[in-house]
């Protein structure tokens, strides 16, 4: 269709853009999925450790994996969010 969509009042198409991402927005994005890979990996296996009652239960995968890594998420999107919006945090 080469871009061009019909619109939802008639036949007639509309050119549709993709959006455009600045380098620092892919490096973001980037940053963010491979946390977010990162927390479902320790949040399933926690899980699986205690729904299946394993012996690592007991240890602190929640205070040594699971916090620390949602922190440095938390952390990155802060960091991210100032960058793109830098005017809504100047005093």
């Amino acid at each position: 269709m080469n871009g061009n969509y019909p619109n939802c009042w008639g036949s007639v198409p509309r050119q549709v853009s993709a959006p455009v991402w600045t380098t620092p927005q892919v490096e973001l994005n980037r940053t963010l999925r491979a946390l977010w890979e990162q927390h479902i990996y320790w949040t399933r296996l926690t899980v699986n450790s205690i729904v299946g009652n394993l012996p690592d239960q007991n240890e602190t995968i929640i205070n040594d994996r699971i916090e620390p890594q949602a922190l440095q998420m938390a952390d990155v999107m802060t960091i991210g969010i100032i960058r793109q919006f830098p005017q809504a945090f100047v005093g």
